[in-house]
């Protein structure tokens, strides 16, 4: 009964239910393999699909800016009129100012 594959040899039964478990095992894992890939796919285009939402959420304005030149004459006339711009004195006389650092 050597070449017989019915035969109860526990040696071959036990490589099978080994084989068995092991195929059983690996589809598992295939599938929640296959389950995790999925839900990060998922994931990916929600956050492509929102990046691009925010992209076009925003209304780009062009902006024009000017500017105007304006002349201001600085030049002290008149009574008390003793003011020294390019000293650094700014005050007419009667003016109290701080020369000294004195509070």
């Amino acid at each position: 009964m050597e070449g017989d594959n019915n035969s109860l040899d526990p040696d071959k039964l036990a490589v099978r239910e080994l084989l068995r478990d092991s195929l059983a095992e690996s589809n598992r894992s295939s599938k929640r393999k296959d389950c995790i890939i999925i839900l990060l796919s998922i994931i990916i285009l929600i956050l492509v699909g929102c990046n691009i939402y925010s992209e076009y959420a925003y209304e780009y304005v062009d902006t024009v800016t000017t500017s105007e030149t304006t002349t201001v004459d600085m030049d002290a006339s008149g009574d008390s009129a003793s003011a020294s711009y390019a000293e650094g004195d700014q005050y007419n006389d009667n003016a109290t100012h701080n020369e000294d650092g004195d509070n």
